[in-house]
């Protein structure tokens, strides 16, 4: 009974040591601002920060003093630091993999929180074509962590899209007519899809994830969306190359799809074709640009190709809209056909005139004859 009295006083006996302990997940090229929970700071404070196993102070603040940062001997900071004079909040901008590890704040020696960084890789340039969707991640798996979560749009002040946990909203009134009703906003995760994209969403998009008063993330995308998408038209049995300005990198993978059906892909080096059997031995690869080659097209082959090439670092999307059209070998015998059939209705206008005519002369050629008297020969008219 005591041995397990003891255990559970053990941790509390910890916290109160050294502080609440808070993990933080960030990832590579954000920017975190780790609060005190202080409103402001005392006469009596003494406010220092500091990092790693070793506990290398890497700030210092004091009520109506100029904050103070430090890096570290490797200089894996450098100017990265900044400190709040009023609260003494440290704030980590354009984080790397080489900051994680743990933070402290400690007031007059004792250690307040303990923050934990495990930072982590994403695509932070995204990269599409006009009319089609983006989503920005913000890589939120625990549902319960942030209290609000809100996107703005370049410098633009009011957010054009936020999630206040707390009150149970979801808004999108900065989103104004250049986002309206394109933007979709995850309760959940805070992710941001903008749809029906156009030229003028290019830009930079921020998100702040905000944990109560333990700490705020700010991430950044660099959104770009880029022109139309090409067409390209080819007469039936001919061959037909999609170009790329793409580059494949050794451990990207890439993948053509036909409309909703995947054509082939690279993994690994390897290339794998799709289960269509309309394409059989009629595709070509270029494995180092990406470009796809289409042999002896069909009408069939008409319609929307799309290539995606992706990485731990970005994604590429190309897209071609392709017509194969009819090959016009029967055309002249169409030409001739036509042009029979307006000779022989021409033609047959023309006898029809000639029998009307011949019948008319006929005609009156008998009224002439009952009305001259004489032998009953008749005379040749001329009409």
């Amino acid at each position: 009974m005591k041995n397990f009295l003891l255990f559970f006083l053990l941790p509390l006996f910890i916290e109160g040591m050294f502080g609440e302990s808070v993990t933080v997940t960030v990832t590579v090229g954000d920017s975190v601002t780790l609060h005190t929970g202080l409103i402001e700071i005392k006469e009596e404070d003494l406010l220092e920060w500091r990092f790693g196993a070793q506990r290398d102070r890497i700030a210092r603040v004091r009520k109506d003093s100029k904050p103070t940062t430090y890096d570290v001997p490797d200089g894996r900071f450098g100017d990265r630091l900044k400190a709040d004079g009023q609260t003494g909040d440290l704030t980590i901008t354009n984080i790397t993999s080489e900051h994680a590890g743990p933070y402290e704040i400690s007031n007059n020696t004792k250690v307040i929180i303990t923050f934990k960084f495990v930072v982590v890789s994403a695509d932070k340039h995204p990269s599409v074509l006009v009319g089609e969707f983006v989503t920005l991640p913000t890589g939120v798996t625990d549902t319960k962590t942030y209290d609000v979560m809100r996107w703005r749009f370049e410098d633009q002040k009011s957010p054009i899209a936020e999630v206040n946990r707390m009150t149970g909203n979801v808004s999108y009134d900065g989103a104004g007519e250049k986002f309206k009703d394109r933007l979709q906003m995850d309760y959940w995760t805070g992710s941001l899809t903008i749809t029906s994209t156009r030229n003028t969403d290019s830009g930079k998009y921020e998100v702040d994830l905000i944990k109560s008063s333990k700490y705020t993330i700010h991430k950044s995308f660099t959104v770009t969306v880029r022109g139309e998408i090409k067409s390209v038209s080819v007469k039936e049995g001919e061959s037909i190359a999609l170009n790329t300005d793409s580059e494949i990198q050794r451990h990207d993978s890439a993948m053509w799809m036909f409309e909703d059906n995947i054509l082939v892909s690279i993994q690994n080096n390897f290339i794998n074709l799709g289960p269509d059997e309309r394409f059989r031995d009629r595709l070509q690869l270029d494995s180092h640009t990406g470009s796809l080659t289409i042999m002896n097209t069909r009408i069939t082959d008409s319609g929307y190709y799309t290539q995606t090439i992706s990485s731990s670092k970005r994604i590429i999307h190309n897209k071609f809209r392709v017509t194969v059209n009819d090959s016009g070998s029967g055309s002249g015998s169409g030409l001739s056909a036509v042009a029979a059939g307006i000779f022989a209705v021409f033609f047959g206008v023309a006898a029809g005139v000639v029998i009307y005519q011949y019948r008319r002369i006929s005609k009156l050629q008998r009224q002439i004859q009952e009305t001259l008297p004489g032998t009953g020969e008749s005379e040749d008219l001329k009409l």
